[in-house]
């Protein structure tokens, strides 16, 4: 995956998370309290991830790794908007 885009929208439920997006597409969250990112949908294999794995931020089936230091650059990028 060459130049992989990261993004956070403001998630649709009202509890202060954000959905993160890799090229559009939904893979995760990050969590209001944490900060971390959690692995959902995977982008390379395109399978549901194992929930023991989730909030890892990788996937338990191709071990695809999210970038921790994108999206916490995104997080703080976030929280000096506000």
């Amino acid at each position: 995956m060459k130049n992989p885009v990261y993004s956070l929208r403001l998630s649709l439920v009202d509890d202060g998370s954000h959905d993160l997006f890799l090229d559009e597409k939904f893979i995760g969250f990050v969590g209001k309290k944490s900060k971390r990112a959690a692995l959902l949908h995977c982008p390379m294999c395109r399978k549901e991830n194992y929930h023991m794995a989730v909030l890892d931020g990788y996937c338990a089936w191709c071990s695809w790794r999210i970038d921790k230091e994108a999206v916490a650059s995104l997080v703080a990028m976030e929280g000096s908007d506000g």
